[in-house]
């Protein structure tokens, strides 16, 4: 539809060609990239790091600290399992998965602002979108495919429920000690996929459609305006 409007405006040959490759680089390049910087600074995640940094801090710092407190935070999720004991002089398994968990915890609420920050890029990017016909694309290809921010967030989601899954699994082998080759390994639960919904994608193509619509518009009027002139010259 582009090239129609530049073909349009009844200029010669190597002017097309130089205006389709600036529009093209335009709305190819600059204008993604221009996107992309603006979606980056109007939603910044430093919740990505905050997570990983609060995770790890607080499960190691737990090895220099009682055993006790760290417990009850475990307990306070799963009381069924205070009715085994944990040594505090010495390694116990429960205690160890006991620490991973208050890592988790500790990291729940930066978890929690990263998934909601991403879903808000996916809005914004798809605000944008109405502007550039190509991110609509882009977009819209994105999500019929299940590969936009939205459906990531679906999938690191189903991923924290499949390692809850397994955790409950082990905990009670965790702490009666039960040895490996007693473990019940054909019970392991299997990881179950998000399964993706049909998102609407009237948005991408809603976007595409009045794009097309209002170049044809444009390539319509301009051939009418240029036929008239090139009519009047032939006449004069």
């Amino acid at each position: 539809m582009v090239s129609v409007i530049i073909v349009s405006l009844g200029k010669s040959s190597s002017f097309n060609a130089t205006t389709l490759v600036s529009v093209w680089i335009f709305l190819c390049i600059l204008f993604p990239g221009i996107a992309n910087v603006v979606v980056n600074n109007s939603i910044p995640i430093p919740e990505a790091a905050e997570t990983a940094i609060k995770q790890r801090e607080g499960t190691h710092q737990k090895w220099d600290l009682p055993k006790k407190p760290t417990m009850e935070k475990f307990y306070a999720v799963y009381p069924q399992y205070r009715k085994y004991s944990i040594p505090e002089d010495q390694y116990s398994p429960g205690w160890y998965y006991a620490m991973q968990l208050s890592g988790d915890l500790e990291s729940a609420g930066s978890s929690s602002g990263l998934f909601e920050k991403l879903d808000q890029r996916q809005l914004l990017s798809e605000n944008i979108a109405g502007f550039n016909p190509v991110i609509a694309a882009q977009q819209l290809l994105n999500k019929i495919a299940n590969t936009d921010l939205t459906s990531h967030v679906h999938y690191l989601q189903s991923v924290k429920a499949h390692h809850k899954q397994i955790r409950e699994y082990f905990y009670p082998f965790i702490f009666v000690d039960t040895p490996t080759e007693k473990i019940n390994w054909a019970g392991y639960p299997a990881y179950q996929p998000h399964t993706y919904s049909s998102d609407p994608l009237t948005g991408g193509m809603l976007a595409i459609t009045i794009w097309s619509i209002l170049s044809l518009v444009i390539s319509i009027l301009l051939f009418k305006r240029n036929f008239i002139q090139i009519k009047d010259l032939q006449n004069a």
